[in-house]
């Protein structure tokens, strides 16, 4: 009985490859999580195209599914949400960092209407 010449693990896997499936909208808690589905799900997508051009040069890469709009949009307002909040943060540290040079080069600090001290965030500090 002879035996049939196996082709390589390389040869099989272009049948094998599948892309990876989207997540569905059931899926995504739209949440902001630190590693989101749809974080996983281009990982997944980025390892395929990668495992696929190196198994079929020619082949055209698996294109990203499309978001859908509600959660396109939801996402939009989350991100810039996000940008929002570390301009803030970033702000805050620079007044910070302006008034504590202020003390260590003697300067009085500045003081508010109600007698107080003014400070990042406080009343008359913008």
């Amino acid at each position: 009985m002879a035996s049939q010449p196996q082709p390589d693990a390389a040869q099989q896997q272009p049948q094998q490859l599948k892309p990876p499936q989207p997540p569905g909208p059931e899926d995504c808690c739209q949440n902001g999580c630190k590693v989101c589905v749809w974080d996983m799900y281009r990982a997944d997508l980025k390892e395929y195209n990668e495992r696929l051009a190196a198994t079929d040069p020619g082949a055209p890469p698996a294109q990203e599914a499309p978001q859908s709009a509600a959660m396109a949009a939801s996402l939009d307002a989350f991100e810039q949400m996000e940008r929002q909040l570390a301009a803030q943060a970033r702000a805050r540290e620079w007044k910070e960092r302006q008034r504590r040079q202020g003390r260590q080069q003697g300067r009085p600090q500045q003081e508010g209407p109600e007698g107080e001290a003014a400070t990042a965030g406080g009343a008359g500090a913008e």
